[in-house]
Protein backbone atom coordinates (compact mmCIF):
# COMPACT_ATOMS: atom_id res chain seq x y z
CA UNK A 1 0.00 0.00 0.00
CA UNK A 2 1.49 3.36 -0.97
CA UNK A 3 1.84 6.14 1.56
CA UNK A 4 -0.88 8.40 0.07
CA UNK A 5 -3.48 5.63 0.15
CA UNK A 6 -2.51 4.73 3.71
CA UNK A 7 -2.93 8.36 4.85
CA UNK A 8 -6.34 8.61 3.16
CA UNK A 9 -7.56 5.49 4.95
CA UNK A 10 -6.14 6.68 8.26
CA UNK A 11 -7.90 10.03 7.90
CA UNK A 12 -11.20 8.34 7.12
CA UNK A 13 -10.89 6.04 10.13
CA UNK A 14 -10.04 8.99 12.36
CA UNK A 15 -13.09 10.94 11.22
CA UNK A 16 -15.33 7.89 11.67
CA UNK A 17 -14.87 8.24 15.44
CA UNK A 18 -17.00 11.38 15.34
CA UNK A 19 -19.29 11.21 12.30
CA UNK A 20 -22.63 9.48 12.76
CA UNK A 21 -23.86 6.96 10.22
CA UNK A 22 -26.86 9.18 9.42
CA UNK A 23 -24.76 12.35 8.94
CA UNK A 24 -25.71 14.62 6.02
CA UNK A 25 -23.27 15.52 3.26
CA UNK A 26 -20.07 17.32 4.16
CA UNK A 27 -20.50 20.82 5.59
CA UNK A 28 -18.24 23.28 3.81
CA UNK A 29 -17.14 26.13 6.08
CA UNK A 30 -15.65 29.39 4.81
CA UNK A 31 -13.86 31.84 7.11
CA UNK A 32 -13.08 35.29 5.76
CA UNK A 33 -9.40 36.18 5.70
CA UNK A 34 -9.89 39.68 7.15
CA UNK A 35 -10.62 38.21 10.59
CA UNK A 36 -6.97 37.19 10.83
CA UNK A 37 -5.28 40.55 10.32
CA UNK A 38 -1.46 40.40 10.19
CA UNK A 39 -1.37 36.61 10.65
CA UNK A 40 0.58 34.41 8.25
CA UNK A 41 -1.30 32.03 5.98
CA UNK A 42 0.08 28.82 7.53
CA UNK A 43 -1.10 29.88 11.01
CA UNK A 44 -4.53 30.81 9.66
CA UNK A 45 -4.94 27.51 7.82
CA UNK A 46 -3.90 25.53 10.91
CA UNK A 47 -6.35 27.41 13.13
CA UNK A 48 -9.25 26.94 10.72
CA UNK A 49 -8.40 23.25 10.41
CA UNK A 50 -8.56 22.88 14.20
CA UNK A 51 -11.93 24.62 14.21
CA UNK A 52 -13.21 22.29 11.50
CA UNK A 53 -12.04 19.19 13.35
CA UNK A 54 -13.59 20.45 16.59
CA UNK A 55 -16.93 21.02 14.86
CA UNK A 56 -16.80 17.52 13.40
CA UNK A 57 -16.42 16.10 16.89
CA UNK A 58 -19.13 18.30 18.37
CA UNK A 59 -21.71 17.83 15.60
CA UNK A 60 -20.78 14.37 14.27
CA UNK A 61 -20.98 15.86 10.76
CA UNK A 62 -18.10 15.66 8.29
CA UNK A 63 -16.74 19.09 7.38
CA UNK A 64 -14.36 20.87 5.08
CA UNK A 65 -12.93 24.35 5.69
CA UNK A 66 -11.20 27.10 3.76
CA UNK A 67 -10.28 30.77 3.96
CA UNK A 68 -12.19 33.14 1.69
CA UNK A 69 -10.44 36.28 0.39
CA UNK A 70 -13.39 38.69 0.54
CA UNK A 71 -17.05 38.92 1.46
CA UNK A 72 -18.26 39.02 -2.16
CA UNK A 73 -16.57 35.71 -2.95
CA UNK A 74 -18.01 34.22 0.24
CA UNK A 75 -21.55 35.41 -0.58
CA UNK A 76 -21.31 34.09 -4.15
CA UNK A 77 -20.04 30.71 -2.92
CA UNK A 78 -22.92 30.47 -0.44
CA UNK A 79 -25.48 31.35 -3.11
CA UNK A 80 -24.00 28.77 -5.51
CA UNK A 81 -23.88 26.04 -2.85
CA UNK A 82 -20.07 25.88 -2.79
CA UNK A 83 -20.24 26.77 0.92
CA UNK A 84 -22.83 25.96 3.57
CA UNK A 85 -21.61 28.29 6.32
CA UNK A 86 -19.65 31.53 6.27
CA UNK A 87 -17.85 33.34 9.08
CA UNK A 88 -17.28 37.07 8.61
CA UNK A 89 -17.08 40.43 10.37
CA UNK A 90 -20.42 42.05 11.16
CA UNK A 91 -19.94 45.01 8.81
CA UNK A 92 -18.94 42.68 5.97
CA UNK A 93 -22.08 40.62 6.48
CA UNK A 94 -24.08 43.87 6.46
CA UNK A 95 -22.59 44.70 3.05
CA UNK A 96 -23.34 41.36 1.41
CA UNK A 97 -26.83 41.29 2.98
CA UNK A 98 -27.71 44.31 0.85
CA UNK A 99 -26.99 42.29 -2.29
CA UNK A 100 -28.15 38.92 -0.95
CA UNK A 101 -30.96 39.67 1.55
CA UNK A 102 -31.87 35.99 1.91
CA UNK A 103 -28.65 35.19 3.77
CA UNK A 104 -29.34 34.60 7.46
CA UNK A 105 -27.21 34.75 10.64
CA UNK A 106 -26.93 31.50 12.60
CA UNK A 107 -25.05 32.81 15.65
CA UNK A 108 -22.92 35.83 16.44
CA UNK A 109 -19.27 35.60 17.52
CA UNK A 110 -18.71 37.80 20.57
CA UNK A 111 -15.60 39.22 22.16
CA UNK A 112 -17.19 40.27 25.48
CA UNK A 113 -19.57 42.79 23.84
CA UNK A 114 -22.20 42.27 21.14
CA UNK A 115 -21.65 45.77 19.76
CA UNK A 116 -18.18 47.23 19.61
CA UNK A 117 -16.61 50.62 18.95
CA UNK A 118 -13.31 51.89 17.63
CA UNK A 119 -11.57 54.60 19.67
CA UNK A 120 -8.88 57.09 18.71
CA UNK A 121 -6.63 57.92 21.67
CA UNK A 122 -4.18 60.75 22.30
CA UNK A 123 -2.06 61.72 25.29
CA UNK A 124 -3.87 63.91 27.81
CA UNK A 125 -1.14 66.52 27.19
CA UNK A 126 -1.91 66.62 23.48
CA UNK A 127 -3.26 69.87 22.05
CA UNK A 128 -5.40 67.92 19.57
CA UNK A 129 -9.13 68.34 20.15
CA UNK A 130 -10.65 66.34 17.29
CA UNK A 131 -9.80 64.03 14.40
CA UNK A 132 -8.92 66.93 12.09
CA UNK A 133 -6.13 68.01 14.46
CA UNK A 134 -4.31 64.72 13.85
CA UNK A 135 -3.54 65.37 10.17
CA UNK A 136 0.20 64.89 9.64
CA UNK A 137 0.67 63.40 13.12
CA UNK A 138 2.13 60.00 13.98
CA UNK A 139 -0.19 57.01 14.37
CA UNK A 140 0.55 53.78 16.26
CA UNK A 141 -1.43 51.07 14.45
CA UNK A 142 -0.93 47.81 16.33
CA UNK A 143 -0.55 44.51 14.53
CA UNK A 144 -3.80 42.50 14.62
CA UNK A 145 -5.90 45.67 14.90
CA UNK A 146 -9.58 44.75 14.54
CA UNK A 147 -10.96 45.09 10.99
CA UNK A 148 -13.71 47.48 12.11
CA UNK A 149 -11.10 49.74 13.74
CA UNK A 150 -9.22 49.92 10.45
CA UNK A 151 -12.45 50.59 8.58
CA UNK A 152 -13.34 53.42 10.95
CA UNK A 153 -9.87 54.93 10.53
CA UNK A 154 -9.91 54.60 6.74
CA UNK A 155 -13.35 56.15 6.31
CA UNK A 156 -12.65 59.00 8.76
CA UNK A 157 -9.57 59.94 6.73
CA UNK A 158 -11.36 59.61 3.39
CA UNK A 159 -14.09 61.91 4.69
CA UNK A 160 -11.31 64.48 5.06
CA UNK A 161 -10.08 63.93 1.53
CA UNK A 162 -7.09 61.63 2.03
CA UNK A 163 -6.10 58.00 2.23
CA UNK A 164 -5.27 57.11 5.83
CA UNK A 165 -1.66 56.29 4.98
CA UNK A 166 -1.22 59.82 3.66
CA UNK A 167 -3.39 61.53 6.27
CA UNK A 168 -0.98 60.65 9.06
CA UNK A 169 2.63 61.78 8.91
CA UNK A 170 4.03 58.42 9.98
CA UNK A 171 2.47 55.07 10.84
CA UNK A 172 4.24 52.65 13.18
CA UNK A 173 3.21 49.02 13.71
CA UNK A 174 3.66 48.01 17.38
CA UNK A 175 3.43 44.30 18.15
CA UNK A 176 0.13 44.66 20.03
CA UNK A 177 -2.42 47.18 21.25
CA UNK A 178 -0.83 47.56 24.67
CA UNK A 179 2.46 48.60 23.07
CA UNK A 180 0.63 51.06 20.81
CA UNK A 181 -1.11 52.70 23.76
CA UNK A 182 2.16 52.75 25.71
CA UNK A 183 3.73 54.61 22.77
CA UNK A 184 1.05 57.31 23.04
CA UNK A 185 1.56 57.61 26.78
CA UNK A 186 5.35 57.82 26.34
CA UNK A 187 5.15 60.35 23.51
CA UNK A 188 6.53 57.99 20.86
CA UNK A 189 3.29 58.35 18.86
CA UNK A 190 0.67 61.07 18.72
CA UNK A 191 -2.32 58.75 18.57
CA UNK A 192 -3.46 55.13 18.42
CA UNK A 193 -6.66 53.37 17.40
CA UNK A 194 -8.11 50.79 19.79
CA UNK A 195 -11.11 48.51 20.06
CA UNK A 196 -13.25 49.01 23.14
CA UNK A 197 -12.49 45.59 24.63
CA UNK A 198 -8.74 46.02 24.22
CA UNK A 199 -8.91 49.50 25.68
CA UNK A 200 -10.82 48.18 28.68
CA UNK A 201 -8.20 45.51 29.19
CA UNK A 202 -5.47 48.18 29.14
CA UNK A 203 -7.39 50.15 31.76
CA UNK A 204 -7.45 47.14 34.09
CA UNK A 205 -3.82 46.20 33.54
CA UNK A 206 -2.35 49.71 33.61
CA UNK A 207 -4.78 52.12 35.30
CA UNK A 208 -2.15 54.83 35.88
CA UNK A 209 -1.08 54.84 32.24
CA UNK A 210 -4.67 54.61 31.06
CA UNK A 211 -5.39 57.85 32.95
CA UNK A 212 -2.85 59.56 30.67
CA UNK A 213 -4.93 58.77 27.57
CA UNK A 214 -7.80 60.79 26.14
CA UNK A 215 -10.44 59.46 23.78
CA UNK A 216 -10.52 62.09 21.03
CA UNK A 217 -12.98 60.34 18.71
CA UNK A 218 -14.91 57.09 18.52
CA UNK A 219 -16.99 55.17 16.02
CA UNK A 220 -20.61 54.18 15.97
CA UNK A 221 -21.25 50.65 17.34
CA UNK A 222 -20.31 47.84 14.96
CA UNK A 223 -22.24 44.55 15.07
CA UNK A 224 -20.35 41.46 16.21
CA UNK A 225 -18.91 38.95 13.75
CA UNK A 226 -21.31 36.30 12.55
CA UNK A 227 -21.74 32.75 11.28
CA UNK A 228 -24.29 32.81 8.46
CA UNK A 229 -25.93 30.62 5.82
CA UNK A 230 -28.39 30.49 2.93
CA UNK A 231 -31.82 29.21 4.02
CA UNK A 232 -33.00 25.92 2.56
CA UNK A 233 -29.48 25.13 1.41
CA UNK A 234 -28.81 23.23 4.66
CA UNK A 235 -31.24 20.86 6.44
CA UNK A 236 -32.84 22.45 9.50
CA UNK A 237 -31.65 19.70 11.85
CA UNK A 238 -28.08 20.18 10.63
CA UNK A 239 -28.27 23.90 11.33
CA UNK A 240 -29.65 23.15 14.78
CA UNK A 241 -26.76 20.81 15.54
CA UNK A 242 -24.25 23.42 14.39
CA UNK A 243 -25.92 26.19 16.35
CA UNK A 244 -26.02 24.09 19.52
CA UNK A 245 -22.38 23.07 19.10
CA UNK A 246 -21.22 26.65 18.58
CA UNK A 247 -23.17 27.91 21.59
CA UNK A 248 -21.52 25.38 23.91
CA UNK A 249 -18.05 25.66 22.37
CA UNK A 250 -16.64 28.09 24.93
CA UNK A 251 -17.41 25.56 27.67
CA UNK A 252 -15.08 22.91 26.24
CA UNK A 253 -11.26 22.87 26.65
CA UNK A 254 -10.60 22.72 22.90
CA UNK A 255 -13.30 25.30 22.26
CA UNK A 256 -11.69 27.70 24.72
CA UNK A 257 -8.42 27.37 22.81
CA UNK A 258 -10.13 28.20 19.53
CA UNK A 259 -11.86 31.16 21.19
CA UNK A 260 -8.47 32.39 22.37
CA UNK A 261 -6.93 32.04 18.91
CA UNK A 262 -9.84 33.87 17.29
CA UNK A 263 -9.96 36.50 20.07
CA UNK A 264 -13.53 35.62 21.01
CA UNK A 265 -15.21 34.84 24.31
CA UNK A 266 -18.24 32.93 23.03
CA UNK A 267 -20.86 32.41 20.36
CA UNK A 268 -24.34 33.73 21.15
CA UNK A 269 -27.83 33.49 19.72
CA UNK A 270 -28.61 36.31 17.30
CA UNK A 271 -30.13 39.23 19.28
CA UNK A 272 -33.43 40.77 18.21
CA UNK A 273 -31.79 44.08 17.26
CA UNK A 274 -29.04 42.55 15.13
CA UNK A 275 -30.83 43.17 11.81
CA UNK A 276 -31.28 46.84 12.66
CA UNK A 277 -27.62 47.08 13.64
CA UNK A 278 -26.64 45.63 10.25
CA UNK A 279 -28.77 48.19 8.43
CA UNK A 280 -27.33 51.03 10.50
CA UNK A 281 -23.71 50.10 9.91
CA UNK A 282 -24.22 49.51 6.17
CA UNK A 283 -25.70 52.99 5.91
CA UNK A 284 -22.90 54.63 7.90
CA UNK A 285 -20.14 52.57 6.26
CA UNK A 286 -21.27 51.67 2.74
CA UNK A 287 -19.48 48.83 0.99
CA UNK A 288 -16.35 49.82 -0.92
CA UNK A 289 -16.86 50.41 -4.61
Amino acid sequence: MNRRKFLSIAAALSLSQYVRADSPTTMRLGVIRSIFQDTDDNTVRASIKRFKELMERETEIAADSTTIPDIWTMAADLMKGKLQLGVACGHEFAWCRQKHPTLEPLVIAVNQDRYVRAHLLVNTKSSARDFADLAGKSLALALHTKPYCRLYLERACLARGQDWQKYFGTVSRPANLEDALDDVVDGAADCAVADGVGLGRFKVRKPVRFAKLRDIASSEPFPASVVFYRPRAVPADTLDRYRDALLRLSGTPDGKQIMLEWKLTKFENVPDDYDQALRNIAKLYPPPS
